[in-house]
């Protein structure tokens, strides 16, 4: 009896467990289920910038090209085929944008290189020309002065530019045994501007006011007419203190002015020699010549190479020249355009 109420007892509790676990799959296979048949959120979408394609970009350097920028397109094209190296336009192309910019370069360097040379050759053309009358000066040749000088050009008031005028005018004299103060008289009221005569000056040339002078001269500047008389009794004159004042060549020569003159636009080769590296000779050469043609031409006495007190050398790292000189002859050369 007892054995069978336990098998009795046996039979639910065995059903149990085969059962539950029946009802624990099903509904977790209705969750599922259900899950599934619900609808999903929509993904976000990642935007992404907008991608350049191989044709525009081969249209691109077409279009450099065809506007000249060769070197560019050439730049875009090797871009585009190291990008694609599978791909034979894009490496095609890249070697015939290389061939053009090439190509482009080697005539824009053959066109400098004509350019250059029909330059020379006019250069020694022109050169070769011989000048249509006496004296041929450049086209532009005022401005240039005026550009030469103008930053050199003492400044003179108005008294001495008188004087510096008077100078310049024509007189004819004529005396025989005049004493000197008597001359300077005559000078100073035909050419209306102040003479000084330095009493400790003609004492150190051992000459007096009386000393005897006899000269004639018929139409010639005061310049020359007081560089006669003074020289004769070894005195000369300077230009200072807005008046003309006599004095001894010794103490002229402490008396100088020295100014810096640019010579750079006479003084500097054409195309040729700049390129060949022969600017710097034919620059010193030139201004030798030039030297020798101022020491020439202009007031020759006043050159200490010729007893007077001015002298002139060239600068060449400024390509100018230096000029130690008289304020009168800085005077005139500054008015002298």
């Amino acid at each position: 009896m007892a054995c069978r109420l336990q098998f009795r007892l046996l039979v639910p509790l065995v059903n149990l467990i085969y059962i539950a676990p029946s009802f624990v799959l099903s509904g977790i296979a209705g969750a599922q289920t259900s899950s599934q048949d619900a609808p999903l959120p929509a993904p976000r979408r990642v935007e992404e910038p907008a991608q350049v394609s191989e044709q525009q970009l081969i249209e691109a350097i077409r279009k450099l090209q065809k506007e000249g920028k060769f070197e560019a397109a050439s730049r875009q094209a090797g871009e585009l085929a190291r990008r694609n190296p599978n791909n034979p336009v894009a490496q095609a192309l890249q070697r015939q944008a290389a061939i053009a910019a090439a190509q482009a370069a080697g005539r824009d360097l053959q066109s400098d290189a004509d350019r250059r040379r029909f330059s020379a050759s006019r250069g020694v053309m022109q050169s070769a020309l011989p000048p249509s009358g006496d004296l041929q000066f450049p086209a532009d040749w005022k401005s240039r002065a005026r550009d030469r000088t103008s930053s050199v050009t003492l400044a003179m008031t108005a008294k001495e530019s008188s004087i510096m005028q008077a100078l310049s005018t024509p007189l004819s004299i004529s005396f025989t045994d005049s004493a000197l103060d008597s001359v300077i008289e005559y000078l100073r009221t035909r050419a209306g501007v102040p003479i000084v005569m330095d009493k400790s000056a003609l004492d150190a040339a051992g000459v007096t006011y009386q000393s005897k002078v006899s000269v004639r001269l018929p139409d010639v500047s005061l310049r020359t007419i007081l560089r006669r008389v003074l020289g004769d009794l070894g005195l000369t004159y300077v230009v200072k203190d807005e008046a003309i004042q006599v004095i001894t060549p010794q103490q002229a020569r402490e008396m100088t002015v020295t100014r810096v003159y640019p010579i750079r636009d006479l003084v500097t080769g054409d195309w040729w020699d700049v390129n060949f590296g022969l600017d710097e000779f034919v620059a010193a050469r030139n201004a030798a010549m030039l030297i020798d043609l101022i020491r020439h031409t202009v007031d020759p006495p006043s050159w200490d190479v010729n007893g007077g007190p001015g002298s002139i050398s060239y600068d060449a790292s400024r390509r100018a020249l230096v000029v130690k000189q008289t304020a009168e002859f800085h005077g005139v050369l500054g008015t002298s355009r």
